[in-house]
């Protein structure tokens, strides 16, 4: 967790899969050196498998804080002139345009 605060979450989780990696193999040389040879294998697409499905994730989690920042964007100037937007009357038209900024974002999850 300490680790986790100063250096990032990414290298938490780098450092916290290496060791169990480690521990994880120098446990199964111990008990079959062969059963050990044979899962080693896999490990270089688990970790292919596993960086995709992380730049996957980037991906569609900037997408979706895009759209939720042009929502935010949306709400700050109504707040901001909410006597101007009464006086015009475009109290539905924003409200609509907002709606319409969070549905994206609730499209891309």
């Amino acid at each position: 967790s300490s680790v986790q605060g100063a250096t990032g979450s990414k290298l938490g989780t780098l450092l916290q899969g290496l060791s169990t990696l480690g521990v994880g193999t120098i446990m199964s040389i111990f008990y079959s050196w062969k059963m050990t040879i044979m899962c080693l294998i896999c490990v270089p697409f688990i970790i292919f498998s596993v960086m995709l499905e992380g730049r996957f994730m980037e991906a569609e989690s900037a997408v979706e804080k895009q759209a939720l920042e042009d929502a935010t964007k949306i709400a700050v100037e109504a707040i901001s002139s909410v006597r101007t937007v009464h006086s015009l009357g475009q109290e539905d038209a924003i409200v609509e345009r907002y709606n319409r900024k969070l549905a994206q974002a609730e499209a891309s999850l």
